[in-house]
């Protein structure tokens, strides 16, 4: 599970710089980029203000963070099945979304 680097994606979506995110998460600009960089794992409530932030689900960082190495054997057929057009539904659905940041 790579969170970090979905942050980053939809952060980017949005246009959104990670001070402008820092100012309106309460996260340090700091903590997000070593969120993003991996070397932190955000925390639970990390991710919702993240969420909150952008107005979107958690769900949808969660399904763009997700790897082949989070499945296992048995299922990576089915997850290399699944898992393109998981991600280009996560995609359409925060690029249907204003995100509150920019507001």
């Amino acid at each position: 599970m790579n969170i970090g680097n979905a942050i980053k994606q939809v952060r980017e979506h949005f246009g959104v710089s990670q001070v402008e995110l820092s100012k309106k998460t309460g996260l340090s600009q700091t903590a997000i980029s070593q969120m993003e960089k991996g070397p932190k794992q955000p925390s639970k409530s990390s991710i919702e203000k993240i969420c909150k932030a952008f107005d979107i689900p958690i769900a949808i960082l969660y399904v763009m963070g997700m790897q082949e190495s989070d499945v296992s054997v048995s299922k990576k057929n089915d997850f290399e099945k699944l898992y393109p057009a998981m991600k280009d539904f996560a995609i359409q659905m925060i690029g249907k979304r204003k995100s509150k940041i920019l507001q």
